[in-house]
Order: structure tokens, then C-alpha cells, then sequence
């Protein structure tokens, strides 16, 4: 009988014994190594905090030895890191553990010699401080470091929630006024520059009147730009585009990338010139802008503005006439001393009324110079009030924050008592209508001091062709390159590189440059290439072995090689807008992988007009067990693939396109396992394929966002028994008179509800219920001739979107009812309904702020 080729005899035991004990002593060695260095740095970090020890000699040793410290925890991560991958990479049985083994030992023998010299310098960083650290000694040792860290809570939100500006409502009305003046006899585009210094509140004032409903009413199109000083003018122009088929629900054409600036500038000028609009320009810092955008924005007649928030007063008096005038500029004055000490109170104490009262009697000296010594800069007095606002109200507590600004530590806001507040400066810019964060935004101060600070600490560098071209030396750990060249990339000398993000490439680095820079960076973790104007997969890529994250979004590649089952730690795979369509088999022995994004949209002139393109995957996808997100996945005639995904059961997203209603039994089979499941999208082979998802008894109770596409006979049951859910969209469902989408109603958390081309019947009745829906969006409904609201259903809807509803000729009865009704958007509505509107403007929709028609690509827009 033939021996078996996975027994091991007693010798190759203890062969695997001894290289497996080795490993256990190197990562015990680390492990050490890397407690040590977390003691240290907080030692060094209380020796900061504590007033004995801060003088400037101090200072700066404390500094450096901060620096080194880091350097050493770095270096021992990477350590760690290389012993795993060896680990990983090992066989299992005695042959293929064998096969690996000298490489194996090499690599060990190298990081014993790494750890053994990390522990040196460590050792010397500690015995310097000791020695040159006044008092050192009757500090707590290392071991009770952490009483000086900061709570967790600390680094949490300083500002109270709706914290707002005082001192400003006179500056709102009158910029609310210039914008929305009716008495303004003169249609002509006019720009006006708000001028004040960083963190006067240009940002927070600009953003509460773009926001304003009067102000959205009153124009038909506004744009957002953060320009920032190292803008690119391109990269805003597109900004800009982007937002304007955002407003249209037009998709981003794949072809943008490759525009040029003057084909995006007539673009947005053909956009634009029958429209009444408004353009914020935020942190404006060169006259230069306008030259790139002047053809862009038409002086249209239409009654447009253009804002332009700048700190420089160099920067409108630059602007041609007529915008370089006295009139065209206003300047944002500091909070004087009173509405300052008010800002202050709220802030410092933001359980009580704001008044001197709220200040105990012995801190109100402390207060009082806290205030003065921010100047009147509004962001600089809530910082400094939220971060006091969460300290003991005695003497000592705010004697130590006088101190603090003595020593000019909280200079542009910088640090404040040792402690970056940077966590409360991030603000949420955009959110999904069912109230899912969509992206996030900083103060332009912020964003200087997070730079600054992120270099001066080693956590990331970053590199502009708009900044002077410097050379990355060793030791850099994260970079982010911005529209860079061959030149750029050729300064890079970071052996260290474990993060590199690459932005806005278009046309300014060449293949072969980038797949060189590659080569030289092995160790590399995170490498996103969104955008970069690749066609092929570089073949580089796949010696990056220690990659965790890798993005190829929006590159042209259109086929993955078979060594990419060399990446064996990859977790995100990202392909979304490239031309993959078929996953290779490898990719099955990448067992670490969590998200895998491969997808991109059909946009075209002929039904369905727009739809997800998925991947086909190979036998075996069943097997990568970690995986959290799965989109989208082409399964027709696949029913082997579907029935794999049942073994999927940490799946939170799941996409699935191109379904046979055969395969639908198969495919409910699989969901009813993914218990963690959050996000479930289906589309159909085409739009006259049923979907067949009845057999779904047990659906994931914990579903949250559900998105149908294809014909249904009716609505699965399962759907009334998701009590989470927030998001529903139905396409192309041509559910019928009688259908139970009235039953919707008792979906208590449902936020947003989408029917597109899902209903076939002449009348639409809410009677009640849909008490927490925000946003309802009725699309293509072509028999549709009449919508009945009654008073007790949506009291809580916000926006309302009706779209090619051509039967539709008056607007919703009972719409006067809905008393939170923020929008109204109507595309291709028949003639007659605009004209009711716009004949009795005040009527049934004269509660609501902005009420906008689309015709096509010609907008009539309906003052209030």
C-alpha cells in the first residue's frame, strides 16, 4: 500500500516542530519589541503633558525621541507583518512546509537581526531621555503611562450638535439679498468675493446660505467647488460637470476622464447658458481661477452669481472688471468681544444658556484671556470652548490651557493641551436620502494642519505637481500623489512605501514610468490606481505580495491575469468601471479576500437605458468565506455559481445580474444562509424575464437597502417582514392595478422608496402609513394618471421626484398636505401640469421652497 503523502513520520515532526518553535520565539521577540515601544511613546507623551517638564530644551528632545519611537514601532510592525506572510505562505503537510523552509529561515534569521537592533535603539532613546528629561524620575514609570493618555472620548465630537455662528445673521441677510434681489433690474452674471481669514467662518456662513431654501429656489442649478491651493483646474471643471448630471440624473459618461479642459468648459457652458445658477468657489487662493472658468460660466442674462471665498485680499482686487470693484467684495469682520464671549459660552458649556452666569465666578480671568487670545476667529473660540467644555471646571484644569497658549501650542489650531482635535472637524458634506454617510469634508485650516502634521509625523506625505517637486526619502510610509509626472515618481526613494494613492494621472505620467515605480516597492499594503489610464493589468502588481488593498477603479483594464493568485492577503479587490468581465479561476485561492467590487453601468439610447454589467465567476467563489461584499455577479445559466454562495455567510452586500427566473429558487436557497446580509440588489436577464424570488421564507432580518429589477406577478411576501428596512427600489416591475404596493405602508423605517417602470396601473393610493419616508421617486409610470395622498400618509416626505409620468397632468392630490415637503422635481411632465403650476404658483405647492421642471436638456424653472 502506498504511503500517505500527508503523514508525517516522527522525524519530519520534529523537523516542523523546531520551525515552528523558532517562529513562536521571533514573534514573542516582536511582540515585546512593539509593547516597549508603546510604553515609550506614552511616556513621552506624558512627560509632555505634565507643566513640570515643559520648557523648550525639553521641547525639542521630547519631539525627536517621539519621532524615533515611532520609526521603531513602524519597523517592528514590518516585522511581524514578514512573519506572517512566511507563515501563510508555508504548506501544510511536511514536503511543501519543507520546500519553504530555507527561504523561510533566511527570513527569519533576517528579522531576529532587525528585532535584536530595534531593542538597541530603543534601549538609547529611553536611557537619553532619562538623563536629559528634568523630574524624569518622579514620574510614573512607563508601565503607568496610561493615566496621561487622553479618553477615548476626547478625541470624539468637542462642538455640540447645531452648533451655530453667532454674530453673522447680518452678514446672512445681506448676501441672501444680493443673491435673491428681485428689485435688481439688471440680469447680468455678477461675482461678489467673501474675504476673511482662515477660520473666520466664510465656510460655515457660505454653507448655511447654499443651503438656504430661499436660495434654493430661487436659482435653477448650484455648484459646490473646494478649490484648495493646490488645485487642479481640470479636476474642478469635472467636479463641476459631475455635479450638473447629478442635478439632471444623467449618468458620469466613461469617456470623462479622457476630456479635455476645452471640450468640459463648452460642456458646462451649453449646460449652463439658459439657466439662472449659482457657483461657490471655497479657500480660493489665486485670481488664476477665474481665467480657467470665465468661458465656462456664461454672463447668460439669467440673473447667475458667482461667489468667490478667499483669505487673500490680493485675489479680487486680480479679477477683471467689473469684479475687481469696492462693491464686489465683502469682507468678513471678526467676532467682536461680546458675540466672541457668547460663542465661547455656548461652546464651554453647552448644557446651559449662553450667558457670563454659566462661568463660575473663580475661571471667569481663565475665560476671559482664553477668548482674547483667540481674536475674534469664530472656529478658533468653538474649539477652544468645546475642548474646555469637556475639562474639570477648576483653576488648574484651565491654568493648564493658558499655558498651553502661552507657549503658542494652539496656533492655528494646531494642538491644544498636547491633543490634536482634528476628529470634531470632520463634518459630513453629502449623505444618501436614506441618511447613509456619503462623504465627508474638513475646514480648509484643517486641512493644512492635517498635511503638516502628517508629514512632520511620518504618517503620510503627499506630492502635487502644484506644490515644489521634492524628493520622498526612506522612511516615508504613505503617499499620496496628485496629478504627478515621470519626474515626480522618479524623486520617490521609499523602500518603506506600504500606501500609495494615485489621483487625477490623465495624460501626465506614461505606463511605462508607473510599472517601473511599481517594481521598487514589494512590501506595498494599499495601492489605489482609480483613474489611472491603464488598458492592461500590470503583471508587476501581482509581486506585491504583502498587499491587503488593491483599487483598479475606473481603468480600462479588461482582464485579470492567473498570477494573481499570488496575492494571497489581498482583502479589497476593486474593478468597479473597468471592462472585466469574467473572473479567472485564481482568484478562488485568494481565502482573505472581503470585498470584491467588480461592475460597470450600460448607459444607452435604446430600453433599459441604464443597468448594472456584472462579472461571470468560476466554480469554487464559494470557498473565499470571508468575503462581506459581493457585486455584482452575472448569473445566467450559472445556477452551479449560485447555489455556491450559500457557503458566503459573512456577506453584508450582495449584487446579482443578468437573472433567469429558473435560477430564482436557487438563488432565494443561498440568501436565506447570509444571515449578516444588509444590501440586496437582483436584476433580471432582461426586462421581460420574470423574477422568480417567492421561495424566499426566511429573508436576512437585518436586509437594510433591497433594490428589485425585473418583472414580479406580484410583491414576495418576505418583503413586509423586513422590519429594517430603509431603501426599496423596484424597476422595471410592471406590477398591476391591484398589486400590494400599498402595504408598503407598514415598512415603519422605510426612508426612500423608488418605482421605476414598477406600475402599470392608472392611480396610485397612500392612504396612510410611510411614516418615516423622506423621499419618494415615481419614474416612467406611463398609464399613471393619478396620485391620491391622503392626510395621514408621508407626513415626513422631503423630496418628491415624478419623471415621464406623461398621463400625469395635475400634481398629486393632497400634496398641500405634506407640510415637509422640502422639493419638488418634475422631468418630461405633460405641458399642462407645468402650466397649472406655474399659473397658480401659490397655490397646492406654495409650501414648498424649490419646485423644478425639466424639460429634457431644457430646464423651466418655477420661482417662488
Amino acid at each position: 500500500m502506498d504511503p500517505d503523502p500527508n503523514s508525517n513520520t516522527a522525524f519530519e515532526e520534529q523537523v516542523i516542530m523546531v520551525l515552528k518553535k523558532g517562529e513562536e520565539i521571533l514573534r514573542e521577540l516582536s511582540s515585546r519589541s512593539m509593547s516597549d515601544v508603546k510604553g515609550l511613546i506614552e511616556s513621552i507623551i506624558a512627560i509632555q503633558r505634565n507643566p513640570s517638564t515643559r520648557d523648550e530644551a525639553n521641547h525639542s528632545t521630547l519631539k525627536a525621541s517621539l519621532r524615533q519611537a515611532r520609526e521603531i514601532a513602524y519597523e517592528t510592525e514590518d516585522i511581524i507583518q514578514e512573519l506572517a506572510f512566511f507563515s501563510e505562505s508555508s504548506g501544510r503537510n511536511f514536503l511543501s512546509l519543507l520546500k519553504s523552509a530555507i527561504p523561510f529561515i533566511v527570513a527569519r534569521q533576517r528579522a531576529l537581526r532587525r528585532a535584536n537592533t530595534l531593542r538597541a535603539r530603543l534601549n538609547t532613546i529611553t536611557q537619553r531621555l532619562i538623563s536629559s528629561v528634568t523630574n524624569f524620575t518622579d514620574m510614573e514609570t512607563p508601565a503607568n503611562a496610561t493615566r496621561y493618555r487622553m479618553d477615548d472620548h476626547e478625541l470624539g465630537s468637542l462642538l455640540p450638535e447645531n452648533t451655530k455662528l453667532i454674530g453673522v445673521d447680518e452678514h446672512k441677510e445681506r448676501l441672501i439679498s444680493w443673491l435673491c434681489d428681485k428689485s435688481d433690474k439688471s440680469t447680468s452674471l455678477k461675482v461678489k468675493s467673501l474675504v476673511g481669514m482662515g477660520g473666520s467662518g466664510k465656510t460655515t456662513l457660505l454653507m448655511d446660505i447654499y443651503n438656504n431654501e430661499k436660495v434654493r429656489g430661487h436659482f435653477e442649478f448650484q455648484a459646490w467647488i473646494n478649490v484648495t491651493p493646490s488645485f487642479s483646474s481640470k479636476e474642478l471643471l469635472r467636479t463641476m460637470l459631475n455635479q450638473m448630471l447629478e442635478e439632471s440624473f444623467d449618468p458620469l459618461p466613461r469617456s470623462i476622464d479622457t476630456v479635455d479642459m476645452l471640450e468640459l468648459t463648452d460642456m458646462i457652458s451649453r449646460y449652463l447658458k439658459d439657466k439662472r445658477y449659482i457657483i461657490v468657489f471655497d479657500d480660493v487662493w489665486t485670481s488664476t481661477l477665474w481665467d480657467d472658468f470665465k468661458l465656462a460660466l456664461p454672463d447668460n442674462a439669467c440673473g447667475s452669481r458667482v461667489i468667490f471665498a478667499t483669505r487673500s485680499d490680493n485675489v479680487p482686487s486680480m479679477f477683471p472688471p467689473p469684479h475687481n470693484t469696492k462693491d464686489s467684495v465683502y469682507n468678513l469682520d471678526l467676532l467682536s468681544k461680546e458675540d466672541s464671549w457668547s460663542l465661547f459660552c455656548k461652546t464651554a458649556f453647552p448644557h446651559n444658556s449662553c450667558n457670563e452666569s454659566n462661568c463660575p465666578t473663580e475661571l471667569i480671568p481663565f475665560a476671559e484671556e482664553i477668548v482674547a487670545k483667540c481674536h475674534g476667529l469664530p472656529l478658533l473660540i468653538v474649539v477652544a470652548g468645546g475642548l474646555l467644555s469637556r475639562k474639570e471646571q477648576t483653576k488648574e484644569a484651565w491654568d493648564n490651557i493658558l499655558r498651553d497658549l502661552h507657549r503658542g501650542e494652539m496656533l492655528g489650531l494646531k494642538v491644544i493641551h498636547g491633543s490634536t482635535i482634528l476628529w470634531s472637524m470632520v463634518h459630513v458634506a453629502d449623505l444618501y436620502g436614506y441618511g447613509k454617510v456619503r462623504s465627508c469634508t474638513v475646514h480648509d485650516s484643517i486641512r493644512d494642519i492635517l498635511l503638516v502634521k502628517s508629514e512632520e509625523e511620518n504618517f503620510c506625505t503627499s506630492l502635487s505637481l502644484s506644490r515644489e517637486v521634492k524628493k520622498i526619502e526612506e522612511g516615508t510610509r504613505r503617499l499620496s500623489i496628485f496629478d504627478a509626472n515621470d519626474e515626480c515618481l522618479q524623486n520617490i526613494n521609499s523602500s518603506n512605501l506600504r500606501a500609495l494613492f494615485l489621483f487625477g494621472l490623465q495624460g501626465t505620467i506614461t505606463i511605462p514610468a508607473v510599472l517601473k515605480f511599481f517594481s521598487a516597492f514589494r512590501p506595498m499594503r494599499i495601492l489605489d490606481l482609480e483613474g489611472v489610464p491603464i488598458e492592461i493589468f500590470p503583471d508587476v502588481l501581482c509581486s506585491l505580495l504583502h498587499l491587503h488593498y488593491l483599487s483598479l477603479r475606473n481603468t480600462k483594464i479588461s482582464e485579470l491575469p492567473k498570477t494573481l493568485k499570488k496575492l494571497i492577503r489581498l482583502q479589497t479587490l476593486d474593478l468597479k468601471g473597468t471592462y472585466v468581465a469574467q473572473l479567472p479561476p485564481q482568484i478562488t485561492e485568494l481565502r482573505k479576500l472581503r470585498h470584491l467590487l467588480a461592475y460597470h453601468y450600460y448607459t444607452g439610447r435604446l430600453p433599459p437605458y441604464y443597468y448594472a454589467l456584472g462579472v461571470k465567476a468560476p466554480r469554487g467563489i464559494g470557498g473565499l468565506m470571508e468575503l462581506q461584499k459581493l457585486t455584482y455577479i452575472d448569473a445566467n445559466r450559472d445556477a452551479l455559481v449560485l447555489k455556491e454562495l450559500a457557503r458566503l455567510t459573512q456577506l453584508k452586500r450582495l449584487g446579482i445580474v443578468r437573472l433567469r427566473k429558473v435560477e430564482g429558487e436557487v438563488l432565494c436557497s443561498s440568501v436565506e444562509m447570509m444571515k449578516e446580509l444588509l444590501s440586496f440588489s437582483v436584476a433580471s436577464v432582461d426586462i421581460n424575464e420574470f423574477l422568480d424570488l417567492e421561495s424566499l421564507k426566511s429573508p436576512p432580518e437585518k436586509l437594510e437597502r433591497l433594490y428589485l429589477s425585473g418583472p414580479l406577478e406580484a410583491l414576495p411576501g418576505w418583503i413586509f417582514s423586513l422590519t429594517r428596512l430603509v431603501r426599496l427600489r423596484l424597476r422595471w416591475s410592471k406590477l398591476g392595478q391591484n398589486s400590494s404596493l400599498d402595504q408598503l405602508r407598514d415598512l415603519h423605517g422605510l426612508i426612500e422608496l423608488g418605482l421605476i417602470q414598477a406600475y402599470e396601473g392608472a392611480e396610485l393610493q397612500f392612504n396612510r402609513g410611510f411614516t418615516k419616508l423622506k423621499m419618494l421617486d415615481l419614474d416612467r409610470l406611463t398609464n399613471l394618471a393619478h396620485v391620491n395622498i391622503k392626510e395621514a400618509a408621508m407626513p415626513n416626505l422631503q423630496k418628491l421626484y415624478i419623471r415621464s409620468c406623461t398621463e400625469l397632468r395635475q400634481v398629486p392630490e393632497g400634496i398641500e398636505q405634506l407640510t415637509n415637503l422640502k422639493e419638488l422635481h418634475l422631468f418630461d411632465m405633460p405641458a399642462s401640469l407645468i402650466s397649472s403650476i406655474n399659473s397658480n404658483r401659490h397655490g397646492v405647492v406654495g409650501h414648498v421652497p424649490v419646485v423644478r421642471c425639466y424639460n429634457k436638456h431644457e430646464r423651466i424653472h418655477i420661482d417662488l
